[in-house]
């Protein structure tokens, strides 16, 4: 590495991190790749963690897991999520993952509108009102572009319909054990109800 290398050569890459993912197919991404070194070690002074994920071509920039991190502010607030956001979330996690097994590398998970409605309408109550489910639905396709785990993409599906990427960050956004918490507490409310 050039011991001339200044902070300005990769601020713009770093300042990119610090406002979101950035994904392979990002302009940035050579740079990050070329001066992830540099923008660790600066992240590493104020507490930060530079997460490069190669196989599904993502970075973020996440907090320290230590003691010492206890005793800084956090980056980003940690906000309880609703139940339905808690769904959109597992169900994008498993379509993910479906897809996942059977790509290597290259591919990208699609959803198309009516692919998400159908799987989210399966799972919520039943409602007489058709324009309160709909917007429901609007809103949590709302929230998962809010949230980074949804991109809709520029192409149409059959028909003219909306497609929507599940963004790779959806596997360090809502970890295995987070879904399986979820199925759980999905499990026993069942069971109170129920019961």
């Amino acid at each position: 590495m050039d011991n001339t290398l200044s902070h300005e050569d990769f601020a713009g890459v770093e300042l990119r991190l610090l406002r979101g993912p950035i994904y392979h197919d990002d302009s940035l991404w050579s740079d990050l790749q070329q001066y992830s070194a540099p923008i660790a070690r600066h992240l590493a002074q104020i507490g930060l963690v530079l997460h490069i994920d190669e196989e599904d071509g993502f970075a973020y920039v996440g907090q320290k897991d230590s003691e010492d991190a206890d005793s800084l502010p956090r980056l980003v607030r940690r906000r309880a999520l609703n139940s339905d956001v808690s769904l959109l979330c597992v169900v994008l996690r498993e379509e993910w993952e479906k897809d996942r097994s059977s790509f290597d590398g290259g591919e990208r998970c699609y959803r198309s509108e009516s692919d998400l409605s159908s799987i989210l309408s399966v799972l919520f109550p039943e409602h007489t009102d058709e324009s309160k489910t709909e917007n429901r639905f609007v809103g949590l396709l709302q929230k998962g572009k809010e949230l980074g785990l949804l991109r809709e993409a520029t192409r149409r599906g059959e028909d003219g319909e909306r497609l929507f990427e599940v963004m790779p960050i959806i596997k360090a956004m809502v970890t295995p054990d987070f879904v399986e918490e979820f199925k759980q507490a999905l499990e026993n409310k069942k069971a109170e109800k129920d019961g």
